[in-house]
């Protein structure tokens, strides 16, 4: 069914044309298209330099010159500003070179000579949906609206969701229903459907990518699971990129609940990860991995609990031990913690992440130094600062909490402020954040949420925290300022 029709059925307009009702709307929304943009007359001198200009343009690009093939593109286009073929030029050399202005300024130009074409108007769309420039975007997609595009049906329902969003945003909430109606229902057949081949698959990452990126988060869960559920996946890889997908997305709306109805529903077949999808994975360790991600995307109650439902399969899963032990302790619950926490590090003493908390904890029971009982917490920071090679502030902030906490006021304003350094340095942030969109792409399969706000969410609490230690009185020994 054609978008113009589902809008006259959504705003009860039955005897309006499709084209109408969206001219309407497109009229509400300043997004009707522009009369064409007329060239020079043929017979006129700057015709024929605009066509002399673009002859060397072409043969410029052929031997990727880029830069004079861009020069002598724009001088076709300054002679003729109606040359369509060097404005297309322009969009393949800015495409090549990666100078997006460049290419998106033509690609506009060329929809300013021909206003209806649907390849033009849907690859504009695309580069204004990428690049976050909303309005632009909103307007496009209107008129690809408007045109009723024939386009592979992965793109139909990736611009379909992304309509529905702008005209939501833009109080046209009909239309933004009836367009996110039948997004969903084409995406349903398209997950009903046995993939084919490599090209197959690779169009379908796209559309959960896009989906995920601009405002279809819901419909792209909701389409992952109806593949899954379809039972036509015949290769483990791809099942174990939809359950990572769902699992990031849920974990991006700290939707906890659909995450256990996932998990509690999957046939062992269906246990697999984007990067385990090798073997099936057990129960215990699925539930681990689930938190792993909601922690990470922040939704550390919903973690909590995915580690419980994890240790409930598994007593003695170490991952799931120590993840769970640490939220415990960060709530103070150190009783319940203690157990856990210790466990874990006297199985694997060397690893510096169970010593930071091991070392973390014995300094909230106020075990700063090292007795009969055992070792304290400031041999223990110590230790895990030194396997680190000092370079994680988090376990540096913890150690220079001991050394504080121990009397040692110099060390540890060194400690705290070498920790802060680390933070401040353009390097780390910069490193962290591109790990974070290593996770979301590789391990996820699709990017949920900011990096750079994933990286607050590890780190963004600790700068402040130095900060405030770096200006405040030693601590006492049970690790509070």
């Amino acid at each position: 069914m054609m978008a113009g029709l589902l809008l006259c059925a959504a705003v009860g307009m039955a005897n309006a044309t499709p084209a109408l009702d969206m001219l309407v709307i497109a009229s509400r929304l300043e997004a009707t298209p522009p009369a064409p943009l007329v060239g020079v007359a043929w017979s006129a001198p700057s015709h024929r330099r605009s066509v002399q200009a673009l002859i060397e343009g072409r043969e410029a690009e052929l031997e990727s010159d880029w830069s004079t093939a861009i020069e002598a593109y724009r001088r076709a286009t300054v002679a003729d500003p109606a040359n369509s073929a060097a404005w297309a030029g322009l969009v393949r050399v800015g495409t090549a070179v990666g100078a997006n202005a460049v290419a998106g300024q033509a690609l506009l130009m060329q929809l300013q000579i021909d206003p209806e074409r649907v390849t033009l108007l849907d690859a504009a769309a695309d580069m204004a949906l990428r690049a976050g420039q909303d309005d632009l975007a909103r307007t496009l997609l209107v008129r690809l609206a408007l045109s009723e595009p024939a386009l592979p049906d992965e793109r139909q329902v990736r611009w379909m969701s992304a309509l529905a969003s702008h005209l939501e945003r833009s109080g046209e909430t009909d239309a933004a229903s009836a367009f996110r109606a039948e997004a969903g229902v084409l995406g349903e057949s398209l997950a009903r459907r046995r993939p084919i081949g490599s090209e197959d698959r690779r169009r379908w990452e796209w559309l959960i990518r896009r989906l995920a990126a601009e405002g279809g988060q819901s419909l792209a869960r909701s389409l992952l699971e109806r593949r899954l559920s379809a039972g036509n996946l015949p290769l483990a890889a791809d099942r174990g990129r939809c359950v990572s997908a769902c699992l990031a997305l849920d974990a991006a709306t700290a939707d906890t609940a659909a995450t256990v109805a996932l998990i509690t529903h999957l046939p062992r077949s269906q246990r697999r990860l984007r990067l385990d999808f090798r073997r099936d994975v057990p129960l215990a360790e699925l539930w681990v991995q689930a938190a792993i991600v909601h922690q990470t995307a922040g939704n550390r109650s919903g973690a909590r609990l995915l580690l419980e439902r994890a240790l409930e399969e598994d007593s003695a899963h170490r991952l799931g031990l120590n993840n769970l032990g640490y939220i415990l302790l960060e709530d103070g619950l150190l009783d319940e913690a203690d157990p856990m926490i210790t466990a874990v590090w006297e199985s694997d003493p060397d690893q510096p992440a169970l010593i930071d908390s091991v070392g973390w904890l014995r300094l909230k029971q106020g075990r700063v130094e090292s007795d009969s009982e055992g070792r304290g917490a400031l041999d223990l920071l110590r230790e895990a600062a030194r396997r680190s090679d000092h370079l994680d502030p988090i376990i540096l902030l913890h150690l220079g909490d001991a050394e504080s906490a121990a009397g040692h006021a110099d060390a540890a304003r060194r400690t705290w402020r070498h920790a802060l350094a680390l933070l401040e340095h353009p390097d780390f942030k910069s490193t962290n954040v591109r790990t974070f969109d290593r996770i979301q792409m590789n391990d996820w399969g699709v990017r949920v949420i900011d990096s750079e706000d994933l990286y607050d969410l590890e780190f963004g609490a600790v700068a402040p925290a130095l900060r405030s230690r770096l200006n405040t009185e030693p601590m006492d020994r049970s690790g509070t300022p």
